[in-house]
């Protein structure tokens, strides 16, 4: 017979042959956590009653294993005593600007655009141009007028016609060149015991050619001048010169090449005072050649040297009258003087075949103003000692020692 054991044990056979396969298609259950392991103590072993134990120690802090560390609290820093404020500088009241001037309307203060819409003047574009006549309008027209007498050729050479300036201007201390001259001096005559010289001319630019990349400049002039010599009542001679100068400038160097004709003839006042017993012609036509060299800015030297190929004199001439010679030198500021002007200095030491070579001193010492860029705006005032024969043709053999005021315009 079956025990009690042998049935339980068939019944889980039974069991598990049964249900095996159903348990085989079943999904396997979801995870599941790790469950909490929890220490049991073992059981308390009963002891002495609670008489004989000792009383349970106060609630306090959970002991520590290590010492507790201590806090490093630094030393209190020393509380600086408050420093006393600082008064508030004084308000320092600014300059007031000067009240703006009043302009009653209509008065320019200023040539500028905005000056001249402060003036309610500036109403059209037209109102910002140059007022006619004025200075600024004068320039314009002036630079287009040179404009228009300037010609560039294809090869850079540049033409100008009239031009407003020379390369070889006439030195001052040479008395026989053409300028505007008045001078008054003590030199005796005939009649009384000063004598006026008086000169009327000009030289005048007409071509000028400047080759592209050269530092050089050539020009063609024309000069004509009248020196008249009068006394107090009467006109004593007149001297008639004219010229065609070849001119050159290359560099500080200047050069000059020129036919001069020269006419001299007493008038009819000296002719009705004196009654000469015949009436001498004095006539040369010369070729005149000039070096001239600026030095130092201030300084020019120059020389002339001049042989008449043509001459009519009152008396027998002789080969030597052919040649005459000029040699000085000039001191001034070459540059635009203003009001104030600039001091000038020249000496002028001719010698002349007419005279026997016999030389002949003119010194000049003065004021001069000066704009180089204009004609005829070169003034001197100026004294003057000369000791040498007569400049004037018709005198040529007068010996003439005299000192002179005179004021002279230049080219």
């Amino acid at each position: 017979m079956i025990g009690r054991a042998g049935r339980d044990w068939a019944s889980w056979a039974l069991l598990a042959i049964v249900a095996g396969p159903a348990l085989a298609q079943t999904p396997p259950p979801p995870a599941v956590p790790p469950a909490v392991t929890v220490t049991l103590q073992p059981p308390v072993k009963p002891g002495p009653p609670d008489a004989l134990l000792p009383p349970p120690k106060k609630a306090g802090p959970p002991e520590q294993l290590l010492p507790t560390p201590k806090k490093v609290v630094p030393p209190p820093a020393p509380v600086k005593p408050p420093e006393p404020p600082t008064p508030a500088p004084a308000e320092t009241p600014l300059p007031k600007a000067p009240p703006a001037p009043q302009v009653p309307p209509g008065v320019l203060t200023s040539v500028s655009p905005a000056g001249v819409s402060a003036a309610g003047l500036a109403t059209r574009p037209v109102d910002f141009l140059p007022l006619p006549g004025g200075l600024e309008d004068q320039l314009q027209r002036e630079y287009a007028a040179r404009a228009s007498f300037r010609h560039c050729t294809w090869t850079g050479t540049t033409i100008t016609a009239l031009p407003n300036s020379l390369l070889w201007q006439p030195p001052f201390a040479i008395k026989r060149e053409p300028r505007m001259l008045v001078l008054p001096s003590a030199l005796d005559n005939y009649d009384q015991s000063w004598t006026l010289d008086t000169s009327i001319g000009t030289t005048v630019g007409f071509w000028r050619f400047e080759p592209a990349g050269r530092d050089a400049a050539y020009q063609v002039d024309l000069f004509g001048v009248v020196h008249s010599r009068l006394t107090p009542d009467d006109l004593v001679a007149a001297d008639y010169r004219f010229g065609v100068p070849l001119t050159a400038r290359r560099g500080p160097w200047q050069f000059k090449l020129a036919y001069e004709h020269t006419s001299s003839h007493l008038v009819d006042d000296f002719i009705r005072h004196q009654s000469p017993a015949r009436l001498n012609e004095f006539i040369r036509d010369e070729a005149v050649f000039g070096v001239g060299r600026c030095v130092a800015g201030r300084l020019r030297v120059y020389g002339q040297v001049a042989y008449a190929f043509q001459m009519t004199y009152p008396n027998p001439t002789r080969d030597a009258f052919h040649w005459r010679f000029d040699t000085g030198f000039e001191w001034y500021n070459p540059e635009p003087t203003g009001w104030k002007g600039t001091p000038f200095v020249a000496f002028n030491l001719d010698s002349r075949g007419d005279a026997a070579f016999q030389p002949g001193v003119t010194a000049q010492a003065g004021w001069l103003w000066r704009n180089p860029y204009q004609r005829l705006a070169n003034i001197r005032l100026f004294g003057e000692y000369t000791n040498s024969r007569s400049p004037y043709g018709q005198f040529y053999l007068n010996r003439e020692d005299f000192y002179a005021v005179g004021l002279a315009c230049d080219y």
